[in-house]
Parts: structure tokens; C-alpha cells; sequence
């Protein structure tokens, strides 16, 4: 599955991140953005920003065994 996170970043290296969505659509990128920034209200400028891109696995459902006792 690709994943897309936001991310900014200030030239002091203080950063902030936000990711969600499902496998059909990706969000807003502004909003994903805005949610990055929060907690930066007092970053320095110039600031970054970046799109990072990836594919992971989807997890898979574990069976475990189990026994019964009385």
C-alpha cells in the first residue's frame, strides 16, 4: 500500500509530520500540511516542506493456538 506523510521543517531542524488516508484517496494536501505545522507556531523561516512517499505491507491477521484447561 502507498503511504504519503507531510512534513516541515524549520533551518533550525525543529519539524513536524502528519499522515492519514485510506488505500482509495489521498487528503487534502493543505490540510495534511496545516497538521504538520501544528506545535511550529514559533518555527524560524525558511521552512521546508515535503511529501514523503512509500509502500508498506498491509498486516496480515496472526492465528495463535491455544488449550483448554479446567
Amino acid at each position: 500500500m502507498k503511504i504519503r506523510i507531510a512534513v516541515m521543517i524549520d533551518k533550525n531542524g525543529k519539524w513536524g509530520a502528519s499522515g492519514w488516508g485510506t488505500a482509495e484517496q489521498n487528503e487534502n494536501d493543505d490540510m495534511m500540511m496545516d497538521t504538520a505545522a501544528i506545535g511550529m507556531e514559533d518555527y524560524e523561516d525558511p521552512c521546508g516542506q515535503y511529501f514523503i512517499e512509500a509502500e508498506v505491507e498491509l498486516p496480515t491477521a496472526k492465528t495463535v493456538s491455544g488449550k483448554i484447561s479446567s
